[in-house]
């Protein structure tokens, strides 16, 4: 039996996916559903995912359901708290409220196996961080990168590619697109994009 906040978002889903996404001429962002395949599809049910930007938990609550475990970054004390108390019973969801820079070295030791990344630690607007740069991905990069060596498979999923710059890079903003594409030829992973997500698999994924 589904509760009403179920239905409610099953019924968002669907109509940014049938309705929205048309109406927007499937141009980027893609809606959550396609997100959702995408996460799927590039994982199983034995890998552990570490996700920055919590946010509202939605995408959290969703890779717990498909893998074996979730560990969530969130620098926002309301929204780490918030998707604290959400999954206090979770025993498959960790929360961890904290930057990037901070936290995020020591999530990544205590991973193992199979792993994927989901990096949407970017600032949006309204509630979400915004340090000293828009996002911090490019850390994370750097982070991940230390330790790809210690696990049996890695898939690194950036989203917002548009969002990343073409040329003219000013400290602080986005990175360039050439700098993913680079990160992941020097560490031997193969990539790709797919709906404004960049995806970088290490080859014996």
């Amino acid at each position: 039996m589904y509760s009403m906040r179920e239905v409610l978002a099953w019924l968002r889903l669907f109509y940014d996916y049938f309705v929205k996404w048309p109406r927007n001429g499937f141009r980027s962002p893609a809606p959550q559903m396609v997100k959702r395949a995408l996460f799927k599809r590039y994982s199983g049910p034995e890998t552990t995912w570490l996700e920055t930007g919590t946010y509202l938990g939605r995408t959290t609550r969703f890779l717990a359901k498909h893998n074996l475990r979730v560990i969530t970054i969130e620098p926002v004390h309301f929204l780490a708290k918030r998707a604290g108390e959400r999954f206090r019973k979770q025993v498959k969801i960790e929360v961890i409220e904290g930057d990037s820079e901070t936290v995020l070295e020591g999530a990544i030791l205590r991973m193992t196996g199979d792993v994927a990344f989901w990096l949407d630690g970017h600032f949006s607007g309204w509630i979400t961080h915004k340090g000293e740069v828009i996002t911090p991905v490019a850390f994370e990069l750097r982070t991940v990168a230390k330790y790809l060596e210690k696990f049996d498979s890695v898939t690194v999923l950036v989203d917002d590619f548009r969002l990343f710059q073409t040329e003219g890079f000013v400290s602080g903003e986005y990175p360039l697109k050439d700098d993913l594409i680079t990160w992941a030829n020097d560490n031997g992973m193969d990539w790709t994009i797919e709906h404004d997500i960049f995806i970088a698999s290490s080859r014996s994924a």
